[in-house]
């Protein structure tokens, strides 16, 4: 069994520092989970998610492919 947990904050719409908890665990009957808890103060919005592994994070990549000119 394993839990761990990542506590800081992020920007969300308007709201410059929104707290928030990130979080992975593995059990004997769920093999990969992860979720977050992100609040406004007014409002919270939480997701749990079991069976996905989790492989990269962060904004998309720029595409790297070479447009030809010649003709």
């Amino acid at each position: 069994m394993k839990l761990n947990m990542y506590l800081g904050s992020i920007p969300v719409g308007k709201t410059e520092h929104a707290t928030g908890v990130f979080y992975e665990f593995t059990s004997m009957h769920v093999p990969t989970g992860n979720g977050f808890a992100v609040t406004t103060g007014l409002s919270t919005l939480a997701c749990q998610v079991q069976g996905m592994k989790l492989d990269r994070s962060g904004p998309a990549d720029m595409p790297t492919a070479a447009v030809s000119t010649a003709r």
